[in-house]
């Protein structure tokens, strides 16, 4: 009988000891179980348990196991929320699990992942297809790899657990501030959206990043806009000029689930920002992504810290000098 408070061990000793069948087996008793339970505590330390066994084998075994890797992520039952096609992502190559695996949303969410640890899948593009997130290169362009180390910026997991992650964005290397002006005290009032989600209809990967805009004005007037709805106390009067490629690992995270309690997935956030960055250009889905490319070389940027930030947060004021639009994406996430 498959016992969830006992599986960590045993997954743990049959990596050990390299039995690979043994732990699909483990893999399929959790599975039994889960199928026969109807208590709603005892399913989710069931789940709990099976996705250890999986993130296990995921991790440990050898290449021959390809096929069963990828299986075993696809049998997860709530896939967005396990994030094990990160783990996948990280320990095997597009070319070993990628013809393994059939779910198309899956599929999308491994290649990013693999994109953003450094593969260049720009040759399978044809495979994976446009249709379901528009056109996002299947290869970093050069603005997201600016300031992204595929190596060491992805969040790394292991068999028990992970490690790593973002906090704001980095202005500690930089000098240069400037003031912002008086808000326009006639200006609309802000109207804040969510950010679209990295899956078109997907609901549960949500950020503590709120969107405005387009707003008729330049980004310092967008940040000092914000910050008229703010407490005195938290009033910055100065901001950061920065390059949107500097702010783009942070919004990777924070539009990827980061947070508190959540776990972040650079896939779905390189996903989610592509899909901002269309919505601000006003481009659509199928557009090529240069023009995405191309709307980002026009972008300036402002950011700012407030005495209220812990660790997780953004505050961005995004301008095209070009439109003569500017958008703030913002937010804090508090432990």
């Amino acid at each position: 009988m498959f016992d969830p408070k006992d599986s960590f061990r045993r997954s743990d000793q049959l990596a050990d000891a390299g039995d690979w069948d043994e732990l699909l087996r483990l893999h399929e008793e959790a599975d039994v179980a889960l199928a026969g339970s109807t208590d709603p505590a005892e399913r989710r330390d069931l789940e709990r348990a099976r996705g250890t066994v999986a993130s296990v084998f995921i991790v440990e075994a050898p290449a021959p196991y390809a096929a069963e890797a990828a299986r075993l992520t696809e049998r997860q039952s709530s896939q967005r929320s396990s994030l094990l096609w990160e783990v996948l992502a990280q320990h095997w190559t597009w070319g070993q699990v990628g013809p393994c695996l059939t779910d198309p949303e899956l599929r999308h969410l491994v290649a990013h992942a693999r994109v953003m640890r450094g593969e260049d899948l720009t040759n399978s593009a044809a495979e994976l297809g446009t249709e379901l997130l528009g056109d996002i290169p299947f290869a970093l362009e050069s603005w997201e790899a600016a300031f992204w180390n595929p190596q060491i910026s992805p969040k790394s997991y292991n068999r028990h657990g992970s490690a790593g992650g973002l906090t704001g964005i980095p202005t500690h290397a930089v000098t240069d501030r400037i003031p912002l002006p008086l808000p326009d005290t006639d200006a609309p009032d802000i109207a804040w959206t969510a950010p679209e989600p990295g899956l078109p209809g997907a609901v549960d990967n949500p950020s503590y990043a709120a969107v405005a805009g387009p707003l008729r004005c330049t980004a310092a007037q967008a940040a000092s806009r914000h910050f008229h709805c703010l407490p005195i106390h938290e009033r910055p009067s100065q901001a950061v000029p920065v390059t949107f490629p500097v702010a783009y690992p942070t919004l990777l995270g924070v539009l990827g689930g980061q947070g508190a309690y959540t776990s972040e997935s650079t896939a779905l956030g390189r996903i989610a920002v592509w899909r901002l960055l269309r919505r601000m250009a006003e481009l659509p889905d199928d557009c090529p992504a240069g023009a995405v490319s191309e709307y980002v070389d026009g972008l300036t940027c402002l950011t700012w810290t407030l005495t209220s930030d812990e660790i997780w947060y953004v505050h961005l004021a995004v301008e095209h000098t070009r439109t003569g639009t500017s958008w703030l994406i913002d937010g804090q996430d508090i432990d």
